[in-house]
Parts: structure tokens; sequence; C-alpha cells
């Protein structure tokens, strides 16, 4: 066998002795070189920059979504996180309600979609703005999406007096306890 410096040695003798190949390369290199950095450069540019208000627009238009307060509350409804983000966006009100006076956070709560529920607390809907028991809900939906995403959502304004502090929901507090303690350290 071979050492391999003499290996190296005859490789790069090849190279230079052959344009062509020593051009392919080089061309190569330079075409993964730009595709990688092209990659990256997009990738951190779809995280850095927030959709715009026309271009949500056109994907609620794609998705048959008239841009409407009662096609937002119907969205956050049924749960379907990528319409209620998807208004926000478009510059939906957050707070927007029916002619009844619902809100999307009383809706989603209402149904039980938690992600949801978090997604709108986060856009800066007012939980103190939610008709009566559904309050609650939320205050009770946030509690579970903390636990189930272990970290507190951007904006939850915590309203102790709505959260269930019954002996079946012990755990959960308990859990909640653990996470802002985590907070705390970090």
């Amino acid at each position: 066998m071979e050492p391999q410096s003499t290996r190296v040695e005859r490789i790069t003798s090849r190279i230079k002795s052959n344009p062509v190949v020593a051009s392919l390369i080089v061309l190569g290199t330079v075409v993964i070189a730009l595709s990688t950095f092209t990659d990256a450069a997009n990738k951190l540019l779809a995280v850095v920059s927030k959709p715009s208000p026309a271009a949500a627009r056109t994907a609620l238009a794609q998705m048959s979504l008239e841009y409407t307060p009662e096609a937002f509350l119907a969205s956050a409804g049924t749960g379907d996180l990528t319409a209620v983000k998807l208004f926000l966006t478009a510059g939906m009100d957050p707070d927007a309600s029916n002619e009844e006076g619902d809100t999307a956070l009383a809706s989603a709560a209402y149904k039980g979609h938690a992600q949801t529920v978090a997604a709108l607390v986060n856009a800066g809907a007012a939980v103190a703005k939610t008709p009566g028991h559904r309050s609650a809900l939320v205050a009770d939906l946030l509690v579970d999406e903390v636990i189930a995403q272990e970290k507190m959502p951007v904006r939850v304004e915590w309203h102790l007096a709505d959260i269930d502090f019954r002996p079946e929901n012990s755990q959960k507090l308990d859990k909640i306890i653990t996470l802002l303690e985590g907070m705390k350290k970090a």
C-alpha cells in the first residue's frame, strides 16, 4: 500500500494536467458554496421577516376565507391555527367580535382549542373581554398549553381568580409552579 502523501500528489498532478477536470471541480465547489449560502440566507430571512398583511390576506383568499370578523371567529372556533395566525398577520383585531359580542378567544376556549387560545392571547386578545364562564375556560386552556409546551406564552396575563383550583387540578397547579420556578432560575 502506498503512503497517503504519494496518493495525494498523484491526484493533484492529474488535476493539474487536465484543466477541464480542474475547472469542473472549481465550478462545482462554487455552486455548492453559493447554494448553501442562498439557502441559509433564505432561512434567516424567513425567521426574521414577518409576512406582510397583503400576503396574509392573499393566503386567506386562497383558503376560501373572507377577511371578516365572522370568518375569523369561525376559524378560531374550529381551531384552525393557521387561519387564525393569517387573520392576525393580515391585521384583524384579536378582540374582534360578532354581532352577539362573542370574540375569537371565547369561541376557541368554548371549543377547547388550547393552541388557538394561546396564539390569540399572545397576539393581545384580552381575557377580561371574554364573557363570564368562558374566561375560566381561557385560563384553564392556557394552563394546559403552558404544561404541554413547557414554556409560558409570550403575553399571558394570568387571572388567578379564573383558574379552577379544585383538588383534581392540583397536579396542573404543581406543574405551573415548577415551570415558574424554572423561569426564575433561567
